[in-house]
């Protein structure tokens, strides 16, 4: 019995939560009028605020939700007891950002993104893009950029440290091939004075040890010059050589195409913001401050301009706007390929 106690102490929260709304059922169901509703609502609020259940400054957002939900007042007249019908707004915005924030749920979009349309890079700012777009209709611009830039910034790393270790085991791949290659004829050896007298290369530092061997590869990465010269081939040794300036330049080009990549990936994610931001009424401020002018200056226009209204109208240029911008982009800092 004691363990009960303790079960139901460690969960009383969650219990009330759920007892209390039901075991009040019974006022407004048996008396239907919006004084037993209201008397409903009123002492639910009472209740949760002398239990705690919920943080005060919940509860005390309950009318919000529920007078509207059960025909007591209108919306806008409720919000307006509390802040103007526009910053209601605003601040469900922003509740609800910081739910995704909390909860990871960026993240989990994006990386789900990721699974399905790969690492190509046009396809990456594509996917990038509408993971921002469609979190900016819900929360503000600036929250969603603040969100999404360190992703695309990690997986921007991510790629670029993948691609210098497979370029990395390529080039020690090719080393073994583009050093200098002595192969000698099978069942001979060579002796230091043959190797000395016949096989003239311009690196004698490190053509000090290679005798007594059949074949042996001889590294010179460290000569100035771009090519070495190798006398005598009359027994069938290869010589190649790398060269230290085309690998130079070869790195020079993968960071610069790499900084233009991150530099394109950056301004999508803004661009998809500021875009997928117009696509509802809670999108972004301007539209919510529109929407308050447009009450303000015509009072009876029966609320013409709604979130459904605006949905319908602003969402397929919303996806105009971004189909051009990701091209735009693409031509801008990937080319044509």
């Amino acid at each position: 019995m004691p363990a009960v106690w303790r079960v139901i102490l460690a969960h009383r929260n969650y219990l009330i939560a759920v007892l209390v709304p039901l075991l009040l059922l019974p006022l407004p169901l048996l008396v239907p009028t919006k004084e037993a509703q209201c008397g409903y609502v009123i002492i639910l609020m009472a209740l949760f605020w002398c239990m705690e259940v919920l943080p005060l400054a919940v509860t005390a957002l309950f009318p919000v939700l529920l007078f509207p939900l059960m025909n007591i007042m209108d919306s806008t007249q409720v919000c307006m007891e509390y802040l103007k019908d526009t910053n209601m707004l605003f601040i469900g915005g922003l509740m609800v950002a910081i739910a995704v924030e909390h909860w990871n749920l960026h993240k989990r979009i994006a990386l789900r993104v990721l699974l399905v349309i790969g690492v190509r890079p046009a396809l990456l700012i594509m996917g990038f893009m509408v993971v921002t777009a469609f979190l900016s209709m819900w929360i503000s611009n600036t929250a969603t950029t603040a969100m999404m830039v360190p992703i695309s910034q990690a997986v921007l790393e991510q790629l670029h440290k993948s691609e210098q270790e497979k370029n990395s085991t390529e080039h020690v791949a090719e080393n073994i091939n583009k050093a200098f290659e002595l192969q000698e004829v099978p069942g001979s050896l060579i002796n230091e004075a043959t190797f000395t007298e016949r096989y003239q290369i311009l690196c004698p530092w490190e053509s000090q040890n290679k005798v007594g061997c059949m074949s042996k590869t001889i590294h010179c990465y460290n000569h100035p010059a771009p090519q070495l010269q190798l006398i005598g081939l009359d027994n069938g040794y290869v010589l190649t050589v790398e060269e230290e300036e085309k690998l130079k330049t070869e790195k020079q080009l993968q960071e610069e195409k790499h900084l233009t990549f991150c530099k394109g990936m950056s301004l999508s994610v803004c661009y998809a913001a500021s875009i997928g931001g117009i696509a509802t009424l809670t999108g972004t401020t301007p539209n919510l401050v529109m929407k308050g002018q447009m009450d303000d200056l015509f009072p009876k226009n029966n609320n013409v301009v709604n979130f459904a209204s605006w949905f319908v109208f602003a969402f397929p240029t919303m996806l105009l706007l971004l189909i051009v911008s990701w091209v735009w982009l693409q031509i801008m800092f990937l080319g044509f390929e």
